[in-house]
């Protein structure tokens, strides 16, 4: 007789494939793709170049008014 060569997986145990229990898929399923609507997004940008002083300038940068 031919040896059967065993494989071990994980945990030292043996491997045992080609082994499946799934029942057959059937066909007749369609898969339906929901189409998502995206937001519209406006954007402005007002640019300002008046010189600006040493507090405002901090005030800019931590966020307070």
């Amino acid at each position: 007789m031919a040896e059967e060569v065993i494989r071990y997986g994980a945990g030292g145990v043996p491997y045992v494939g080609g082994q499946t229990t799934k029942a057959p898929v059937s066909k007749t399923e369609e898969v339906v793709e929901e189409v998502v609507e995206e937001p519209q997004v406006t954007v402005t940008v007002t640019e300002d170049d008046r010189p600006l002083t040493d507090e405002q300038v901090v005030n800019k940068v931590t966020g307070k008014k």
